[in-house]
């Protein structure tokens, strides 16, 4: 029988109190145990610091990192990363919380396939934790990594978030980039899919509930978020893309792409 591998789950934390506790109980919660929940907070001024430290003596799994000046959550995460010692590591808001099963049912796709980065279905939930909306991600595991980098592109299906990757395939691509404030995870998706020949697998179970806040920071600047993504997809990685999915996809996924940010300016705006 296989060595089970250790996981890690890193928590970056801003400010998040009112949440903490809710998110950190969910890890904890776990059907399986999760050997390093490493929570990072990145120069509270609400009282997240007490609360951690507090978790951290009643818990030997929680491993606490206090900054003593923000440097924000894309960095925040990936130093937290480097400081895991699992082989395995997973993500998580300091806002959202986890379904009980979630890492298990990953951790047996990934040991049942031989596969480098599990996924789970993603639940939106509301600021009381009441259920919005089921996103299935069975579509996601079924295409191929060509049509996996078209949904990435053009958002016309739901995308794994807050996936089990193999430590090795992370370090691979550089991480989480440090320039980045917004859709720092959907462009390390990106070079998971047009640098590396990772194997992606849909364990069928409920993964992440993702808390919808009105001020959170993908919905607020909606045009300015929209040019990130622009020059993520088209200045930085454009060459990888048309090599992996040809100029034509390419195009035409950038156009869905267009039409969703319009309608979600629109929303935006007409709220």
């Amino acid at each position: 029988m296989s060595e089970v591998p250790q996981v890690a789950c890193i928590i970056a934390n801003y400010n998040n109190s009112n949440y903490l506790e809710e998110c950190v109980s969910s890890v904890l919660a776990q059907t399986v145990r999760v050997d390093e929940i490493i929570i990072a907070d990145d120069a509270s001024t609400d009282d997240s610091r007490q609360m951690i430290i507090a978790m951290a003596a009643q818990y030997d799994n929680i491993i606490p990192i206090l900054r003593t000046h923000n440097i924000g959550v894309s960095q925040n995460r990936h130093k937290a990363i480097l400081a895991a010692k699992a082989q395995l590591i997973t993500t998580l808001d300091s806002d959202d919380f986890f379904y009980p099963t979630k890492i298990e049912s990953e951790l047996n796709a990934l040991m049942n396939t031989g596969s480098d980065i599990a996924f789970s279905d993603v639940i939106l939930v509301d600021n009381h934790s009441n259920e919005i909306q089921k996103l299935s991600l069975k579509y996601f595991g079924k295409i191929s990594s060509q049509d996996q980098i078209k949904a990435l592109i053009h958002r016309k299906y739901p995308i794994p978030r807050d996936m089990l990757i193999k430590r090795g395939v992370y370090d691979s691509v550089g991480g989480f980039s440090k320039k980045l404030k917004v859709y720092e995870d959907d462009d390390l998706k990106m070079r998971f899919l047009i640098n590396t020949s990772a194997k992606w697998v849909y364990s069928h179970a409920p993964g992440t509930a993702y808390r919808q806040l009105p001020d959170g920071l993908s919905k607020n600047r909606p045009f300015n978020n929209m040019m990130t993504l622009y020059r993520l997809l088209i200045i930085d990685n454009s060459p990888a893309f048309i090599k992996k999915i040809g100029f034509g996809d390419f195009t035409i996924s950038l156009i869905h792409l267009t039409i969703f940010h319009i309608r979600k300016a629109f929303s935006y705006f007409t709220r």
